[in-house]
This record gives C-alpha cells, structure tokens and sequence, in this order.
C-alpha cells in the first residue's frame, strides 16, 4: 500500500492536502506549516517517501480500543461497553517513521494546525474553524480508514510520500 500526501494549499500558519491511497483519493489532511529551520511542533514534515508501522502513543491510544482478535475494529473508549474495556487493546497509532528533522510523526484526528506538532491530522472535508483552515469530521474519518490502513500495515511493504510540489494555479 502506498498513501500520498499531496499539497493542496498552504498558508503562513498550516498545510491542506489531499490524502490518496494506491493512487486513489480518499480524505484530507492538515499539518504545520513548511519551515527551512525547524521548530519544535511548529513544521510540517519534508518531501519524501517514508515506511509506515504502528506504535502506541500516551496522548492518543487510550481514546481507542481495538478488538484483541485482529480485525482492527476500532470503538471510541468513552463509548465502550464494560466487557469491551476490560477485553480490547489500547490502538497503535500509524506511525510515519525516519522522517528528517522530526521523530514520532503520527496519524490522528484533530481540526486545525493546533492539533498536531508535525502530524498528519485526517478528514473527511476540508474547510475553516474559527477562521483557520481546517479539515472536518475527522474522528469519522479516523474510525472509517484505521482499520483499513492498520491492516496494510500490519502486513509490511506499507509507505507515505508527502509530495510538496506548489498546486497549479486554477485558471
């Protein structure tokens, strides 16, 4: 499996792109902004093609559970049932690793710029929250595309490509 991160549009403060999977486009995503010298949650992550794996995450993998049987069925943890939170596993995030100036770059939901430090925050849409780009439903689109992306991963062979070239100008 192979997902692309295409630059739609990019502004002083966040980067909008499409998000494509074996070429096919599937969601939206939001990271910082691009930054010749790096700044600590502050940068997007460089061109290039990255390996991909799963990895646990103190912020983020106990807002999700995973069935134990390796499906990757995903709930939200507030809405577990009793049997459900005693028996499923904390999920392991994707993990986009050997990226160049940053280490533990992560996908994960979120709205705006302020959700990530250099991840790749995903969506369904893309618009604006209290006037900054943003992209919408991003939980939906999380709990949609984990299961799908997690298995990919799991198997091996599974990269990203953050392709930075400037969006042609609409004529």
């Amino acid at each position: 499996m192979k997902i692309a991160v295409r630059l739609l549009k990019e502004d002083s403060d966040s980067t909008l792109s499409e998000v494509l999977i074996d070429g096919v486009k599937s969601f939206f995503s939001i990271e910082d902004e691009e930054r010749l010298v790096k700044v600590k949650g502050e940068t997007r992550v460089d061109a290039g093609t990255y390996p991909l794996a799963l990895r646990d995450s103190q912020k983020f993998s106990s807002s999700y559970l995973v069935n134990p049987n390796g499906s990757f069925q995903i709930i939200s943890a507030k809405n577990a049932t009793e049997i459900q939170k005693s028996t499923w596993l904390p999920h392991k995030l994707i993990w986009v690793k050997n990226t160049p100036r940053h280490e533990f770059i992560l996908m994960h939901w979120g709205n705006t710029d302020d959700d990530t430090d250099g991840c790749l925050i995903i969506g369904e849409a893309i618009g604006f929250i209290k006037g900054q780009q943003a992209v919408l439903l991003s939980r939906t689109c999380y709990e949609k595309w984990y299961p799908i992306l997690a298995k990919e991963i799991s198997i091996g062979n599974s990269l990203i490509e953050y392709i930075r070239d400037k969006p042609m100008p609409v004529a």
